[in-house]
């Protein structure tokens, strides 16, 4: 015969482990606020200066990254030679700094932006138009 302590302790064990694992997926299946991001995407065309430069990008007054090379234009917040990152929803200032190695040839561009969830935004520095 089949012990019914033994039974009833194993079902109690049994239920205990499965209100677990159930809770545990529940918990792990809550919504990520990175749903609540976008993207912006800085790119400049420093190969059409004299110049060997870096562009370093700030977001908020706080550096994010140097843009990794140089293009003519943005297709998408994917690109190559751009920089890319991920960001919360809402009004943010950005300010490009592009100089050369030796302190040359110094170029700067300053804005705003309002990034929307899921949404892409390309800043481009198109250093033939500056200072128009």
């Amino acid at each position: 015969m089949i012990n019914l302590n033994i039974m009833r302790d194993n079902l109690k064990t049994f239920l205990i482990c499965g209100f677990a694992i159930g809770f545990i997926l529940i918990i792990s299946c809550k919504e990520s606020n990175e749903s609540d991001n976008g993207t912006v995407s800085f790119g400049v065309n420093t190969h059409l200066i004299n110049c060997i430069a870096n562009g370093e990008v700030f977001i908020d007054g706080k550096s994010i990254g140097i843009i990794p090379g140089c293009c003519d234009s943005i297709f998408d917040c994917t690109s190559t030679n751009t920089l890319n990152r991920t960001i919360s929803m809402g009004n943010h200032s950005y300010f490009i700094e592009v100089e050369g190695q030796s302190g040359s040839c110094l170029r700067e561009k300053a804005g705003d932006f309002n990034v929307l969830k899921g949404e892409c935004i390309k800043i481009f520095m198109d250093l033939t138009k500056l200072g128009d």
